[in-house]
């Protein structure tokens, strides 16, 4: 799990969560956050990408086995960080992952701006979640299969100013290898706290991986050199 500074959950306005007592249903509280729309099914798959998807929290009445609890589970996957001959250090399954599953958080310490602009100074490679190539956009967008779909609109988010040092803590998310046609991606969510500037990275399936088949994520940034692009090669190896 990510470390957020303090002040994420000091500052993260009203703690308000739904009243739902066996599981959310339609019309509750978290229901309307997500856009009137369950994010996930009933089995835990991802139905909708978008930028900032709000699940159940500590301050919600449902259980844990409402269906808008997921990532804060944790893994569900046997994960193995491995030695590739490509990509250096990579992560992969020993069990097949289905398309819309969630995989893992992308963890390390939080940092603001200020606090990343003195690590740069020293450095230090980041990860900075702003960069990330917006893949959830296509997930589950139908306008690829029905000419008549229109795709939803959201509200607006502040941007993610912030970036992630993976040096001091970290797991096996930063050891994921960049692609530019990713089987991963990374899906904004926030559950702890309601500071819509500090959600949490968590890394979703898009497409069926069966054992073995090394991760792969969009790190969002082109010409720039794997070295640079993110702190998997700098930092983890």
């Amino acid at each position: 799990k990510a470390t957020f500074p303090q002040f994420v959950f000091h500052q993260s306005g009203k703690t308000t969560g739904c009243e739902c007592v066996d599981g959310c249903a339609e019309e509750c509280f978290c229901f309307m956050k997500n856009g009137n729309e369950f994010p996930y099914s009933q089995s835990g798959l991802l139905l909708k990408g978008r930028p900032l998807l709000f699940e159940c929290g500590p301050f919600c009445h449902c259980p844990p086995h409402c269906r808008n609890r997921v990532t804060q589970k944790g893994l569900k996957h046997r994960l193995e960080v491995f030695r590739s001959r490509e990509t250096g250090w990579g992560v992969r399954s020993l069990d097949l992952i289905q398309a819309g599953a969630f995989i893992c958080e992308y963890t390390g310490v939080v940092l603001t701006r200020e606090q990343a602009q003195i690590f740069t100074m020293n450095g230090d490679s980041l990860i900075y979640p702003s960069r990330f190539a917006e893949s959830w956009a296509e997930w589950g967008n139908l306008s690829l299969i029905d000419a008549n779909y229109k795709r939803p609109s959201y509200p607006s988010i502040p941007p993610l100013d912030f970036a992630m040092d993976v040096s001091r803590m970290r797991n096996v998310a930063c050891y994921i290898s960049h692609s530019s046609t990713p089987n991963v991606m990374v899906q904004f969510v926030l559950y702890d706290h309601n500071n819509l500037m500090f959600p949490h990275l968590m890394l979703f399936a898009m497409e069926n991986i069966p054992p073995l088949r090394e991760f792969s994520l969009d790190y969002g940034v082109a010409g720039v050199a794997d070295e640079e692009l993110t702190g998997k090669l700098a930092i983890c190896m």
